[in-house]
């Protein structure tokens, strides 16, 4: 009962503190955006629609935003089991000549009526998830060759029971905070450092506990207009549960097989990319990554993974609104163990036939993991509304599994 109050007064403050800038400042002007995306589907796949409303308002030296997005899905797909879903964001920034600053609300609230007999059926925890919310602070700074930036967060979960005498974790809360510093040692290079904490609210029901540092340099080099070349290589240490870390790269034999903590890997980080502006309608790029982790009790690299990708995009002259282009790409991954079985390549391509009817088509083929086919006409109402039909045939020989999917739907922004 006291963490909950704790957060409402949390919450509360933040709240407060904006409407005191609001009624201190004056609104100069505003900007009122709504959008809406409705789809309907001839298979088993999504039909629902996205509404979505934003309104920025400068408040003298401030900014106010508040956007807030209803999600309607027809839980047909497996993976998706929120009947509606709704996102409210409240944020207030300031741009100084040298930095920056914001802080946030971020809300998500879940309507979980029609998963009820899902978790049951499939023998899942018996409670499910309900609404979270967070609030924070994000900043960046750049004096002469010093750059930096601080992010810190408050994030609640709440949690209701299927059976309402059942005894179960109602509330979670963590919170997290990063900080990374750099200096320019040249023109393009910056050498950094970073550090990052995660921390349970609660000890008793979460064992969301890590620590985190980095170390690295930056490369963005603009050797002209036309050529630019990013860098970067960074070690990172880290100490806390392997499963309480959000490194989304880690490999699931990996995690399967080992089950050791994370104090005893050590993610090593290169990646290089360079793009060419070749004409003002011919864009390409060429990038390399390479991830591995270093055991200290083994001494030695585990799972080495590096990709090869590239693309380019022609953008025909002949629309003025630049819809119309063709993009050619592939990626090659000989050791790519983290994202497995992904080399391939793809193709989109989106053309005006007559004026504001649109045709497109597109692939991406990965032999051994999925292997996708679409096709879309458009026809633009305004600038901004289109009616659309979309077709769309996927290839999973992993699971020896086939679908088609044919949709129709409309998108509105004024």
């Amino acid at each position: 009962m006291c963490k909950s109050m704790s957060a409402k007064r949390y919450i509360l403050i933040a709240v407060a503190a904006l409407g005191f800038v609001i009624l201190s400042a004056k609104i100069t002007s505003w900007i009122y955006c709504s959008s809406y995306h409705l789809t309907t589907s001839a298979s088993k796949s999504l039909t629902g629609y996205d509404l979505n409303k934003i309104v920025n308002a400068p408040l003298g030296k401030y900014n106010l935003e508040f956007e807030n997005r209803l999600v309607y899905t027809d839980n047909k797909q497996s993976d998706r089991y929120d009947r509606i879903t709704i996102k409210p964001l409240l944020s207030l920034s300031r741009k100084w000549e040298n930095c920056f600053g914001k802080v946030y609300y971020r809300g998500e609230y879940f309507d979980k009526t029609a998963d009820r007999d899902f978790l049951v059926a499939a023998n899942m925890p018996r409670l499910h998830h309900t609404y979270n919310q967070q609030a924070g602070f994000t900043s960046n700074y750049n004096i002469g060759n010093l750059t930096g930036k601080l992010d810190a967060r408050h994030r609640t979960f709440y949690y209701e029971p299927l059976d309402d005498g059942e005894s179960v974790i109602r509330q979670v809360s963590n919170v997290f905070s990063n900080a990374e510093i750099g200096y320019s040692v040249i023109k393009p290079v910056t050498i950094f450092a970073s550090a990052s904490i995660r921390s349970a609210s609660d000890k008793k029901t979460d064992v969301y506990d890590t620590k985190s540092a980095g170390i690295g340099l930056k490369l963005n080099y603009p050797v002209n207009y036309t050529n630019h070349i990013q860098g970067l290589t960074r070690i990172d240490w880290q100490k806390g549960d392997l499963y309480s870390i959000e490194t989304e790269t880690l490999p699931p034999d990996y995690i399967e097989h080992k089950f050791q903590t994370a104090e005893k890997l050590m993610p090593i980080t290169h990646s290089l990319r360079y793009t060419k502006m070749v004409t003002p309608q011919i864009l390409g790029f060429v990038s390399y990554e390479n991830r591995s982790f270093y055991d200290k009790d083994q001494k030695q690299f585990l799972f080495n993974s590096q990709f090869l990708r590239g693309s380019c995009k022609y953008t025909f002259v002949y629309d003025l609104t630049e819809g119309s282009f063709a993009e050619l790409g592939a990626k090659y991954a000989p050791s790519d163990v983290v994202k497995h079985k992904s080399s391939g390549y793809f193709g989109k391509g989106e053309f005006k036939v007559i004026d504001k009817l649109y045709l497109g088509a597109g692939f991406n083929s990965m032999p051994q993991r999925l292997t996708r086919y679409e096709a879309v006409a458009r026809y633009y109402i305004s600038p901004w509304n289109e009616v659309f039909v979309n077709f769309v045939h996927s290839e999973d020989p992993e699971y020896n599994k086939n679908n088609n999917n044919i949709a129709a739907g409309v998108r509105m922004m004024f």
